[in-house]
């Protein structure tokens, strides 16, 4: 009883303590009134920290599309508290950027052609896009009006006339041929200035037309020889034409990643696999995402039986979203060949459960490859029976083979040695010398047969 008497004026003083804690803490937190100085400190502090917010959003959208995260910088725009700060057209033009990396162009354009898109102050920042778009999805008559005022609004602040825009709405509007043939007919290289030239080199190698601009190299100054981009592009424009004396003069002593490829290039034309090989993996150590290097590295790979090193290869080149089935085939391909089987079975199922019943008969047996190695019975069965009804000779002859013999995966799998030694039957009876002739036993004697034949038409004169 004494304990509980205690217990309870204990909790009485601390709740009496409590009590007089919150009265402190409630003078402490007395709201005096403010004076128009505070008030205005007030608001602009308010004000910034909208101002940051706005910008810890954005910041925050641009990341997430700058890593490939584009379904996030979308939760993140259609969730954005609207306001005269981040507008709706802010919502809208990244939106619009988002579905253009997703190759959704139709969304592109419904977004920004819109009244509230199409207003002065938003098109220079959308009309790009707009246009690509467009051009795209070959909405021509759209595509010329959105063009003229996009080139109308933009052209100021572009460096470079937006030259290459131009030449490619030209190829789609005009006829192609007129606009090759007078794109290079009055250009020449050695007049024009360094923004000017590169955009003319870039625009011959895209184009293939190179020939039209090599004649009037030999005229350019030491000064634009001397610059490595330049340089880099003359090369790529000389090998392009086949000229490889030239190019290689040009690009031997440069170390950038478009000249360790185009040295790789000229080793697989000697087919010196193994030496192209290392200059492309030389190239990629320079521009780790280098889709030229990446591009020949791959079956080079396969056919230097670097199998670890193509599976590398495979998940840095980027794909497309519709080319996933082949980028998970060169994976489980590379992963089988490289023994790393459970890989390879993994990649297999989301292969087949993207593709349904419409893998390639290869990678159907590939499948049950690894049913075998992994002495899946059920893998084996489902795959077995349902490939040999489609008539895949491989399938029925497992199948046959797997009901007829006991244990018949343990002995494909096994290492153990049939013979104790091996025998080439070919070998022996094509090269083992016979020493001794043949010995035939007589069973009819041929002088017989000439009495008996003389005897029926004469052939012996009496």
């Amino acid at each position: 009883m004494y304990i509980f008497c205690l217990f309870i004026t204990a909790l009485a003083i601390a709740g009496q303590g409590e009590a007089t804690h919150l009265k402190l803490a409630e003078k402490r937190q007395f709201n005096y009134p403010l004076g128009k100085l505070e008030e205005k400190e007030l608001a602009e502090s308010t004000e910034n920290i909208k101002e940051y917010g706005k910008i810890r959003l954005l910041h925050s959208v641009k990341l997430a599309i700058i890593n490939g995260q584009l379904e996030k910088a979308k939760i993140l725009l259609r969730e954005a508290t609207l306001s005269d700060d981040f507008s709706r057209t802010t919502q809208i033009r990244y939106l619009a950027l988002i579905h253009f990396l997703e190759n959704n162009h139709e969304e592109v354009v419904r977004l920004l052609n819109t009244s509230e898109m199409l207003n002065i102050s938003t098109l220079p920042q959308v009309c790009l896009i707009n246009s690509m778009s467009l051009l795209i999805l070959n909405k021509q008559p759209l595509l010329k009006k959105r063009w003229k005022d996009c080139k109308a609004i933009s052209m100021a602040d572009s460096i470079n006339q937006m030259s290459w825009m131009q030449v490619l709405i030209d190829l789609r509007l005009r006829d192609p041929k007129v606009v090759l043939e007078n794109l290079f007919k009055n250009t020449n290289v050695d007049n024009l200035n360094k923004e000017q030239l590169r955009i003319v080199l870039k625009l011959a190698l895209y184009l293939n037309e190179q020939d039209k601009i090599i004649p009037r190299f030999p005229l350019l100054t030491e000064e634009i020889l001397s610059n490595r981009t330049y340089r880099e592009l003359i090369g790529m424009n000389y090998f392009r034409d086949l000229n490889l004396t030239k190019a290689y003069d040009l690009l031997n002593d440069l170390d950038s990643a478009n000249a360790e490829v185009f040295k790789g290039n000229l080793f697989l034309s000697q087919k010196k696999f193994l030496k192209a090989y290392g200059q492309f993996k030389l190239a990629l150590a320079l521009k780790e995402n280098s889709s030229n290097a990446l591009e020949r590295l791959i079956p080079l790979a396969w056919q230097l039986n670097q199998y670890n090193e193509g599976t590398t290869f495979v998940q840095k080149l980027e794909f497309k979203p519709s080319e996933e089935l082949y980028q998970l085939t060169l994976l489980a391909l590379f992963s089988t060949m490289s023994d790393d089987i459970d890989a390879a079975d993994t990649y297999l199922k989301r292969l087949q459960a993207r593709a349904f019943s419409r893998n390639p008969v290869e990678i159907q047996q590939l499948l049950t490859y690894i049913g075998v190695i992994k002495n899946n019975d059920y893998d084996i069965d489902i795959n077995g029976n349902t490939n040999c009804m489609s008539k895949d000779g491989i399938h029925c002859w497992l199948m046959y083979y797997k009901y007829s013999w006991p244990n018949p995966i343990d002995n494909l799998t096994s290492e153990r040695k049939i013979h104790d030694y091996e025998v080439s039957l070919l070998d022996k009876y094509s090269q083992e010398a016979i020493n001794e002739p043949l010995d035939h036993p007589e069973l009819i004697n041929q002088k017989d047969i000439e009495e008996l034949d003389n005897n029926l038409i004469k052939l012996i004169q009496d």
